[in-house]
């Protein structure tokens, strides 16, 4: 019996499949999928600086990111939309633009000052710190 439909026979998989924690978006969904990503992982692992001297760079977000998509079962999305959309989604979140001349390894970088990791005691904070980003300089509040 030959299938007259024009759906595809899909074979069956081996193993045991893992299901994803969140809908994984379709090539055509990634625009949306990556703003909403960046969203929730910022209001849950970023929070607003306490002292005026606080930063993170776009490649410590970039790079806990990864771990945060990795941690949950969700495939990381396009670095290249990612970069895209960062500068945007952390000033619609926290009202701060980016800046060319975050010191980091006494280099200018690009990324965001006035907002850090949220420790992982805090209710929302659970990302993992990149070790970079551990080494706090002492600062006057």
């Amino acid at each position: 019996m030959q299938n007259t439909s024009n759906e595809r026979t899909v074979p069956p998989s081996r193993g045991t499949p893992r299901r994803p924690a969140r809908p994984q978006p379709s090539q055509g969904k990634l625009e949306g999928y990556v703003p909403d990503l960046l969203r929730e992982f910022l209001r849950k692992e970023v929070r607003p600086g306490i002292c005026p001297n606080c930063d993170l760079t776009a490649n410590e977000i970039l790079e806990v990111l990864g771990a945060y998509c990795e941690r949950h079962g969700w495939r990381w999305p396009s670095i290249v939309l990612t970069r895209r959309y960062l500068s945007q989604i952390v000033m619609e979140v926290y009202g701060v633009a980016e800046s060319h001349s975050v010191k980091r390894d006494g280099k200018n970088c690009r990324g965001y000052r006035g907002v850090e990791w949220r420790p992982c005691g805090d209710s929302e904070g659970t990302a993992p710190v990149p070790e970079e980003a551990t080494v706090v300089p002492e600062v006057e509040c």
